[in-house]
C-alpha cells in the first residue's frame, strides 16, 4: 500500500523495490510496477463493490421499511380521518338531540307550571261545587221528606173521604175555620197539613202544592203535582251527582296528568344530563383524534 501511495504521489520517482533490483542486478531486465498496482486497485475495486452492494442492499431494505411504515401510517391516518368524520357526524346528531331535549324540557316545564295552576283552580272550583252540592242535597232531602209527608197526608183515608165529600162542605168563618176543618173535616184539612209542613220545611214547590190544595179540586191533581216535583228533584239530584263525578274525575285526571308531566320532566332532565356528558366525552375524543392526525402527519 505504501508503494502504491508513493507511486501515485511521484510516478517518476524510483521505488525501493527498483533500487533493490538495481543493486542486485544493475544491468538486468526492467521490471514494471503496474502489476502490483493493478492488484492493489483490483482489491480496492472489489472492496468498493462489496461495500456498494452492502450499502445498496441496506438502503433498499431501509427504503422498503420506510415505505411499509408510510403505508401503515397512511392507513392509520385514513382510519383516523374516517373516525373523525364519524365522530363529527355523531356530535352533530347528538347536538341536535340535545337541543331538541332542552326544548322539550323547557316546554314540559311551562306545561307543568300551567297544569299546576289549572289543578289548583280546578280544586278550588270543585271545593265550591262540593259545598254547593252538599247544601243542595240537604235542601233536597228536606223537600223530599216534606213531599213524602204531604203524600202521606193526602193519600190517607181521612183526606180521601174529605175530598170525596168536598162538594157538600161549606167554608166556615176564618176565625174558627181551622178548628172546624180539623174537627169536622173538609178540603182545608189538607191545606193546613201542608202549611204546617211548609213552616217546618220551607219550600217554594211545597207552598205551591199547599195553594193548590187550598183552592180545592181533585186530590189526584195535588198528588200528581207532588209526584212531578219529586221526579224533578230526583233528576236534579242525579244531575248534581253526575256533575260531582265529572269534577272528581277531572281532578283525578289532572293529578294523573301532573304525575305524568313530573315523570316526563325527570326523564327529559336525565336525558339532557346524559347527552351533555356524551357531548363532553365526544368532544374529548375529537380533540384526541385531531392530535393523533397531526402527529401522524
Amino acid at each position: 500500500v505504501e508503494t502504491l501511495q508513493r507511486f501515485l504521489q511521484h510516478p517518476a520517482a524510483p521505488t525501493g523495490l527498483s533500487a533493490l533490483q538495481a543493486s542486485a542486478n544493475p544491468f538486468g531486465d526492467y521490471a514494471p510496477q503496474s502489476g502490483a498496482i493493478l492488484g492493489i486497485l483490483k482489491g480496492m475495486r472489489e472492496n468498493f463493490e462489496r461495500q456498494t452492494d452492502e450499502a445498496t442492499s441496506e438502503e433498499a431494505a431501509k427504503l422498503k421499511a420506510f415505505k411499509d411504515l408510510m403505508s401503515t401510517k397512511q392507513a392509520e391516518m385514513d382510519a383516523l380521518q374516517g373516525t373523525l368524520q364519524q365522530q363529527e357526524m355523531q356530535k352533530a346528531t347528538k347536538g341536535k338531540l340535545l337541543a331538541d331535549a332542552e326544548k322539550s324540557l323547557k316546554t314540559t316545564k311551562v306545561q307543568l307550571k300551567a297544569d299546576k295552576v289549572f289543578l289548583e283552580e280546578n280544586k278550588a272550583t270543585c271545593r265550591e261545587v262540593s259545598l254547593a252540592w252538599s247544601e243542595r242535597s240537604r235542601l233536597r232531602s228536606q223537600e223530599i221528606t216534606s213531599f213524602d209527608a204531604a203524600i202521606g197526608v193526602l193519600t190517607s183515608p181521612e183526606a180521601t173521604a174529605i175530598f170525596a165529600n168536598s162538594s157538600a162542605t161549606f167554608v166556615q168563618v176564618s176565625a174558627i175555620a181551622t178548628h172546624h176543618r180539623r174537627a169536622a173535616g173538609g178540603p182545608g184539612f189538607a191545606y193546613d197539613s201542608l202549611r204546617e209542613l211548609v213552616s217546618e220545611h220551607p219550600s217554594a214547590s211545597l207552598a205551591r202544592v199547599a195553594v193548590a190544595a187550598r183552592a180545592g179540586g181533585s186530590l189526584d191533581k195535588v198528588v200528581r203535582m207532588i209526584d212531578h216535583m219529586v221526579a224533578s228533584i230526583r233528576q236534579e239530584e242525579a244531575d248534581d251527582i253526575a256533575h260531582r263525578d265529572r269534577c272528581e274525575n277531572g281532578v283525578g285526571k289532572s293529578s294523573s296528568d301532573l304525575e305524568d308531566l313530573e315523570s316526563t320532566k325527570a326523564t327529559v332532565t336525565a336525558d339532557v344530563g346524559r347527552m351533555e356528558a356524551g357531548a363532553a366525552k365526544l368532544k374529548s375524543k375529537l380533540e384526541a383524534l385531531k392530535a393523533d392526525i397531526q402527529t401522524t402527519q
